[in-house]
């Protein structure tokens, strides 16, 4: 396991709680989760507020004629952007396996406009609830359907070469699975051992390696299509929330880090699980960093 020479450098900080980055159109695209709203950030750390909400907004994906989707947290609804327009695009209440506690995380979405969303059943006690997440899918006409389930802690996920991978955090691993012509899931395998890590937001590079960043253990990692870890990052400041990969050739890779207390205020590393711990979590302590690495973004990655 090998460590990346030279460090990450911030990019951009005073950010409440940044998840589900975006390379789109030469500017990575961000949910400031706390702050209602989506920003992007340019290569230069020129930022702007592209939305603002009145709900928490998670993971982000556009659409083939450039329209953005942003899920929203508490709403368990995933809305459309366009022009300046803010519309449902899909209401994923009361499908089947979606309590209404439960919150959506984070998207992603295909040329064709189909879009996968992940939901985390609450963890309101000082273990992880069991594996009873579900994974939705979306067709461009904003109709949706429950398409597995019985997963554990959806988090990041990443389109390669015909398979849909997803983060399960509170399961510690990578699952993988094909996506059919009519859209149909094949059965789920491992696609990478993470060592331990709890996978949290990932992204693909052009070799079929994954950036995953270890929420609750701090560093990112790469891993290999049926390997292990071959490279680690740890964050100038804070800890790995989320990762994408982007800039003009690709290389650039973006760390997104929460201040530690913000992320561990519910891990217990004693116990080494979750549990509850009121008290305010810290704001404003966000950042984004870069670090150059040596194989690019996917070709196929969506934009």
């Amino acid at each position: 396991m090998g460590e990346v020479g030279a460090g990450p450098e911030v990019l951009l900080s005073g950010l409440n709680f940044p998840e589900a980055p975006r390379w789109h159109d030469g500017r990575l695209w961000f949910s400031d989760v706390r702050a209602r709203r989506v920003m992007s950030v340019g290569e230069a750390g020129d930022a702007r507020t592209e939305v603002q909400l009145d709900t928490e907004p998670s993971g982000l994906g556009f659409l083939p004629g450039g329209g953005l989707l942003v899920v929203t947290v508490n709403d368990q609804r995933v809305l459309r952007v366009d022009g300046g327009a803010v519309t449902v695009h899909a209401d994923l209440r009361g499908l089947p396996g979606i309590g209404e506690r439960d919150f959506l995380n984070d998207m992603v979405v295909d040329a064709d406009g189909v879009a996968y969303v992940g939901t985390r059943v609450p963890n309101a006690g000082p273990v992880p609830p069991p594996p009873s997440d579900v994974l939705v899918r979306i067709t461009p006409d904003g109709t949706a359907a429950v398409v597995e389930t019985g997963l554990g802690g959806t988090n990041g996920m990443v389109l390669v070469d015909g398979e849909l991978v997803l983060a399960e955090t509170n399961a510690r691993r990578l699952s993988t699975r094909t996506i059919g012509p009519d859209g149909t899931l094949g059965a789920t395998s491992d696609y990478a051992d993470v060592e331990g890590a709890f996978p949290d937001g990932i992204t693909v590079d052009d070799e079929g390696g994954v950036w995953v960043a270890s929420v609750f253990t701090g560093p990112f990692v790469r891993v290999v299509r049926r390997g292990a870890v071959t490279d680690t990052i740890r964050p100038a400041v804070g800890e790995a929330v989320a990762c994408e990969l982007g800039g003009a050739d690709g290389r650039t890779l973006f760390l997104l880090c929460a201040d530690a207390a913000a992320l561990r205020r519910a891990w217990s590393e004693e116990q080494r699980t979750f549990v509850p711990v009121a008290g305010p979590e810290p704001i404003d302590s966000g950042t984004i960093q870069t670090v150059r690495v040596a194989v690019p973004r996917h070709r196929d990655s969506p934009r």
